[in-house]
């Protein structure tokens, strides 16, 4: 599902931005490696970095990620904006990368944490497209964490899932009241919707 153009290498990363220049440059060696890079930012959940959209390819200049804005692309969350404003509403505390397609949706797919809106978000770099997968009860899904997990690998769709916790400090103040307690959420993803 995550396939890249002929002739090139997808990584999906997730970076720790700094200001050192030992982190520059292992950004930019990350970015000689691989044709595409996709990364979680503040702001946009995602933005993809590609190589072969620069005109500057060889020199000193290539180990600067600074040196080419004509190859980013940044990638807008679903759901909607503060007012006279692009910036999102939803809080994005956290990006993960399922190595595993322990959640369904392909090998390698970013996902982020829609901490104000119930929801885990995936992107699919292939289609360019985000998906939303939300808890719908009770309201006040409110995760900073997420994990996958293979039960069983035998067991297709139903041996394998995306762990999420309600990670609320005030889980009294959601919808249940004071003997509302924490939770864990599991996400999967059926390959089709008749699946058994």
């Amino acid at each position: 599902m995550l396939a890249a153009p002929a002739g090139t290498f997808l990584r999906v990363v997730h970076l720790v931005w700094a200001s050192s220049m030992k982190a520059k440059f292992a950004f930019a060696a990350l970015l000689v490696a691989c044709a595409v890079s996709i990364t979680g930012c503040h702001g946009d959940p995602f933005a993809s970095f590609d190589r072969r959209a620069c005109a500057i390819q060889s020199g000193p200049g290539k180990f600067d990620p600074q040196h080419c804005p004509e190859g980013w692309t940044l990638y807008p969350a679903p759901g909607p904006t503060f007012k006279g404003t692009n910036i999102p509403s939803d809080y994005f505390y956290y990006s993960w990368v399922d190595r595993e397609n322990t959640l369904g949706l392909g090998r390698d797919t970013p996902i982020i944490n829609g901490t104000g809106s119930d929801s885990l978000i995936a992107f699919d770099p292939a289609r360019k497209q985000f998906i939303t997968l939300r808890v719908p009860y009770p309201m006040g899904f409110y995760t900073r964490s997420m994990d996958g997990r293979i039960d069983d690998p035998n067991g297709g769709w139903k041996g394998r899932g995306v762990w999420a916790g309600n990670n609320n400090r005030v889980i009294w103040h959601t919808e249940g009241g004071k003997s509302t307690t924490g939770f864990v959420a599991k996400f999967q993803v059926r390959p089709d919707p008749l699946a058994k």
